[in-house]
């Protein structure tokens, strides 16, 4: 299931995140992710319009969006829009930190989350797609880098949260962050979305 708003495609998965966090962290939680995600997609469409590569649509599911172009850009420029969203998340951060306030801090809280989380180099974020771009330019096998990124990165997480368990009874939600990471960069690797 989707829906389509001219180039933009919301997929079932995005909803499903969407309603969750609404009704696990209320209106106000809702609204600055929100915010967060639009000022950091922001930063990708900036960045993609300045190498001169046309938009042929985003597409918003449950791990996040994906925006498709058309043109090559090259590895260094392809790097630089990965870059540019959490940089984009970072810019709307700072100020809002600095302004007070409980929204703003909410929102600021969230972007600074959300740009750090898109840094980490697994497949399914920003940071992958910055790692398979410094791969390729140094020659590197790519796809073994980033997979071995994935295993190591989602591996270590659920290990984590396996010991975090085991010794304090808490630790489900990194086991779950790992699964899920582990799950979403396999869909990317297998269909070789970068972007």
């Amino acid at each position: 299931m989707e829906l389509k708003l001219g180039r933009l495609t919301v997929r079932a998965g995005a909803a499903l995140m969407a309603a969750a966090v609404f009704v696990l962290g209320g209106a106000e939680l809702a609204a600055a992710v929100f915010i967060a995600a639009a000022a950091h997609e922001a930063g990708h469409l900036a960045a993609l319009r300045l190498t001169g590569a046309r938009l042929v649509g985003i597409e918003a599911g449950f791990g996040g969006a994906r925006i498709r172009y058309r043109g090559r850009i090259g590895l260094r420029r392809q790097a630089a829009v990965a870059a540019a969203g959490p940089a984009a998340g970072a810019l709307l951060a700072l100020p809002l930190a600095r302004l007070g306030g409980a929204f703003a801090c909410t929102v600021a809280g969230v972007s600074a989350a959300l740009s750090v989380y898109n840094l980490l180099p697994v497949s399914v974020t920003d940071g992958g797609v910055i790692l398979r771009c410094l791969a390729e330019a140094a020659g590197l096998a790519a796809e073994r880098v980033s997979a071995a990124a994935d295993a190591v990165l989602c591996g270590g997480l659920v290990l984590a949260g396996t010991l975090v368990l085991f010794t304090t009874g808490g630790g489900l939600t990194l086991i779950l962050f790992g699964v899920v990471l582990w799950t979403e960069s396999c869909k990317i690797r297998a269909h070789g979305v970068i972007c």
